[in-house]
């Protein structure tokens, strides 16, 4: 490449801003390069950049303003503070406005004692009948002039029926003058049967349970030995047990030998009642003492207050957060 020398352009007329350049006092030099290639000998010209005029003002370039974040918005947290402690507040009067459910008080157990009596009536009937039956058959009259092993023999060979259920004990007395001896009790391990008068019913307690005693004559024909048979059967207490259990924590009936558990406690505390127990065949003042459950609200009501608390405690959640990000 060759660097040539370009001629000065022709003077300008110069203005008073111009003199002290063309004075000398400010040096600027006028030459510019044209660069010349091999390939392109046609000179080019540098282009001169233009010059301000001494003096002149130029204004100084402003910054964009740096846009300014927008003012926080006032925090919310006294909003949820003022939701959970109205939630709270409701959980707690709406229950008490509303009338609650209550469990039932001492005349509420006046049918369920009136059916405990019932049921030994209807029992102590229903066992007399079948007594009566048996003791007036031929066979057992036959057979009550006899030996206990006779007796035993005919029941073995089915020529005696004992009606006797599950749970039941029969019995079979001679009596000869004033002796009264056992000739044959079925189950043969079942416990022994007291003395019963014939067509008297007694009421005993068992640790199982209330057991219904009934008793007949015997009358052997042609032969002054004579006989009594007596029968012994459970009371089924288990309509009452699921009424009584329902409405109370401990169910006794009492005036018997011993007093007999007709519902456990289930160690609640609560008021102590006692509701006569009217009965027909037997003399004994029976009683059904209870504990009585403290009323309870509905449950309905209780939803609404674990709803109401469920509620309240969401919102102080929502509070707290909205505190901490403050």
């Amino acid at each position: 490449m060759e660097i040539v020398p370009i001629r000065p352009p022709p003077k300008r007329r110069s203005n008073a801003l111009e003199e002290p350049i063309e004075s000398g006092e400010i040096d600027v030099s006028r030459r510019s390069l044209i660069i010349r290639s091999q390939s392109q000998p046609m000179p080019v010209q540098m282009p001169v950049p233009e010059q301000l005029p001494v003096g002149t003002f130029v204004p100084p370039i402003q910054s964009a303003p740096i846009p300014q974040a927008p003012p926080a918005k006032r925090s919310t947290f006294i909003v949820w503070l003022v939701l959970a402690l109205i939630a709270t507040a409701a959980s707690i009067v709406v229950p008490l406005m509303l009338k609650p459910a209550v469990t039932p008080n001492a005349p509420n157990l006046e049918p369920i004692a009136a059916l405990i009596g019932t049921a030994i009536d209807g029992e102590a009937r229903a066992a007399q009948i079948r007594i009566d039956a048996f003791a007036s058959s031929s066979m057992l009259r036959a057979a009550i002039a006899t030996d206990p092993q006779t007796l035993a023999d005919m029941a073995r060979d089915k020529d005696l029926t004992f009606p006797v259920k599950d749970g039941e004990t029969l019995e079979v007395f001679q009596i000869n003058g004033d002796k009264r001896n056992s000739m044959l009790r079925v189950p043969a391990s079942a416990q022994t049967i007291d003395s019963v008068a014939p067509g008297k019913t007694l009421v005993e307690s068992r640790l199982d349970g209330i057991v219904i005693v009934v008793g007949a004559k015997v009358t052997a024909p042609h032969s002054d030995i004579a006989g009594e048979v007596a029968l012994s059967a459970a009371l089924d207490l288990t309509a009452v047990k699921e009424r009584l259990a329902a409405v109370v924590d401990e169910g006794i009936v009492m005036g018997l030998s011993m007093p007999v558990i007709v519902v456990k406690s289930t160690g609640v505390k609560g008021n102590v009642v006692s509701i006569p127990i009217p009965t027909k065949v037997t003399d004994a003042k029976l009683s059904l003492s209870a504990i009585v459950r403290p009323p309870q609200p509905a449950s309905s009501l209780t939803a609404v207050r674990i709803g109401g608390f469920g509620l309240a405690g969401l919102f102080f959640l929502l509070f707290l957060v909205a505190l901490l990000r403050r």
